[in-house]
């Protein structure tokens, strides 16, 4: 309930603390979009390159086409739009696409659908018989929300010394973590996406002394399934499932060593900004756990909130680099970690419960993208299945991390 209690304390703060006139402040972050220059050099200083077919200043059409000529129409975009060459896809899923901010042109020319790269390049697209025509072009008209294929994510964290009471326990718990997921995205059945995750999380931690203690490292093994309905509508719904293996591979692993988590979420489209997701979620911890998963999600061309649970987010666009686009974001994250291991000689299983508070900043460019953000762990505790619990001070963490 503590975690609740300061979920709904932070999802206020963040309702609360942006100033709606910032939006019409003169500092450079926001132009109308009503040209295709507009839309190709952003919020940037400098230039961005644009496709050699679509000339410098091309205006855009009383009927949403934008040309070279008067009767070579270069572009579909609506006649009257303040889309941003790099705002965030309009997807109905936010957890889905996890950060993955892929241009997106409501109208614009679709990229093919099936086992083509998602950027660059002309191709055969089988849904329209044939028929040759381009590919999405980063910072110009991104033809899907979902980038199909690969993608790795690695990053690493630290969370310096925390004093340790109760149970026994005393001194410091220090923690080092690292992360790297192996994620696939394909279509599954017609219009449905199917996202494939293979998980591994290594913890090493070193402390606290006295009472039932800790392991010196733990690690996790998962897969993690999770399939999309089509989006076409103003309902989508989307559900996952993840097994996974967690051990110190100090002793043979039994039952505890094993976890299956599940979470199924249903989005309603309000409008072309607003959507509420209603949804629950399964945690296999030592004390297992149904949640509520989902909330308020709302994106324009410079803001994205999500005022959801159990991790919620605020990011603001900042502008351009060539081929880059920057953002900073606040993030609440509650967070519940468990592993089978050996401590103080005895085998059972402990999870490691906190919220996490912090504050990064993002460079993306399409292809590749990496972050950095610190802030702070509370509500820090340890739960023994064999053993009292052990509570931790507030304490800081710093995570750096690439998308690839």
């Amino acid at each position: 309930m503590k975690s609740l209690h300061l979920w709904l304390l932070a999802s206020l703060f963040l309702g609360t603390s942006v100033d709606p006139a910032l939006a019409k402040t003169p500092l450079g972050w926001f132009r109308p979009v009503r040209s295709l220059e507009t839309v190709f050099r952003a919020q940037s200083d400098e230039a961005v390159p644009t496709p050699p077919s679509v000339p410098d200043g091309a205006e855009a059409g009383a009927s949403g086409t934008s040309a070279g000529t008067a009767n070579q129409p270069l572009l579909d975009l609506p006649p009257e739009n303040t889309w941003n060459a790099f705002s965030p896809p309009m997807t109905s899923d936010p957890f889905l696409d996890e950060g993955n901010l892929q241009p997106y042109v409501p109208g614009a020319p679709m990229a093919p659908a099936y086992g083509v790269p998602g950027y660059g390049g002309v191709g055969c697209d089988p849904c329209q018989r044939g028929m040759q025509r381009p590919y999405s072009t980063y910072g110009a008209n991104g033809g899907r929300p979902y980038r199909f294929g690969w993608e790795q994510r690695m990053d690493t964290s630290i969370i310096p010394g925390a004093n340790a009471s109760g149970g026994g326990a005393a001194g410091e718990l220090d923690e080092v973590g690292v992360n790297y997921d192996l994620v696939n995205t394909s279509p599954f059945v017609p219009g449905w996406i199917l996202r494939k995750t293979l998980q591994f999380r290594w913890r090493a931690w070193d402390g606290p002394v006295g009472g039932t203690g800790l392991p010196g490292s733990g690690f996790r093994f998962g897969e993690d399934f999770e399939v999309q309905t089509p989006g076409g509508g103003p309902y989508t719904a989307s559900f996952g499932i993840t097994p996974s293996i967690n051990t110190d591979f100090n002793r043979n692993m039994t039952s505890n060593a094993f976890q299956l988590d599940g979470r199924g979420i249903i989005w309603w489209q309000l409008d072309p900004g607003w959507s509420l997701g209603l949804g629950a979620m399964y945690w296999d911890r030592v004390d297992n756990r149904v949640l509520p998963y989902g909330g308020l999600v709302y994106r324009d061309d410079f803001w994205e909130w999500r005022i959801t649970y159990p991790e919620g987010e605020v990011r603001l666009f900042l502008g351009n680099e060539p081929m880059w686009s920057k953002w900073i974001y606040f993030r609440s994250r509650y967070n519940i970690e468990a592993y089978e291991g050996v401590t103080n000689g005895v085998q059972g299983e402990f999870e490691i419960e906190d919220w996490q508070l912090t504050l990064g900043f993002q460079m993306d460019a399409g292809y590749y993208r990496w972050f950095l953000e610190g802030g702070l762990v509370l509500d820090r505790e340890i739960d023994y299945d064999l053993a009292p619990r052990v509570s931790l001070d507030t304490s800081y963490i710093a995570r750096v991390g690439i998308r690839y």
